[in-house]
């Protein structure tokens, strides 16, 4: 438990980061997909896209595997150091989560594939020729699934709201949600967080 002298100081710095938090446009005419990368731009904007892709898509496995408990760290934290083998696993397969890629995610995803697990790299659409170069440089990517963030968290969006608009909205409200209550459980920087808009809140 803090001190007092110390949630002193903690407690108005974290009030500075709330007020900062990520302000996105979501437009619910469009599919989950592109909504998505709507999201992804707001971010890389603010250059928070990796901490956002790596927190969308534990939010998104949250959701999906509701029974299993998805692993939550912080952003900065190296796999190495906490001994894992990836950003998430599910049952025997390790999931990398980059916005940019580079030969070591690749040797990672070589090294989960001598463990006997299933590597999935998901990256943002626009690097995922750079992650397929970089897979048959390694000699993995007849092993390794590489798919773009947009297509992997949109699409679960869709599907989960039964490609229904009303669905849809409230599957996206639930992401943000789950995605906010990840954020605020392990990262020090709260402005990570996502402002969920009126039109997808739930009334």
């Amino acid at each position: 438990m803090l001190s007092f002298k110390a949630s002193h100081l903690i407690n108005p710095v974290r009030a500075f980061f709330a007020c900062r938090k990520l302000a996105v446009v979501i437009d619910l005419s469009k599919p989950g997909p592109v909504i998505v990368a709507d999201i992804m731009t707001a971010a890389g904007e603010k250059k928070l896209g990796g901490p956002v892709a790596q927190h969308l898509v534990g939010a998104k496995l949250a959701r999906k595997f509701p029974s299993k408990k998805i692993d939550n760290f912080r952003y900065t934290a190296a796999d190495a150091q906490l001994g894992r083998d990836g950003d998430f696993t599910v049952e025997n397969t390790a999931f990398h989560v980059t916005v940019a890629p580079t030969l070591a995610h690749l040797n990672k995803c070589g090294e989960n594939i001598k463990q006997g697990r299933k590597p999935y790299l998901v990256v943002p659409a626009d690097q995922i020729s750079k992650a397929k170069a970089y897979a048959e440089a390694e000699k993995v990517e007849d092993k390794t699934a590489i798919a773009s963030i947009e297509q992997f968290v949109g699409q679960n969006v869709d599907e989960m709201g039964e490609f229904a608009q009303g669905k849809t909205k409230m599957e996206i409200a639930a992401v943000l949600k789950e995605y906010n209550s990840r954020v605020a459980e392990v990262e020090n920087d709260q402005s990570i967080q996502i402002i969920i808009p009126k039109n997808v809140a739930e009334e």
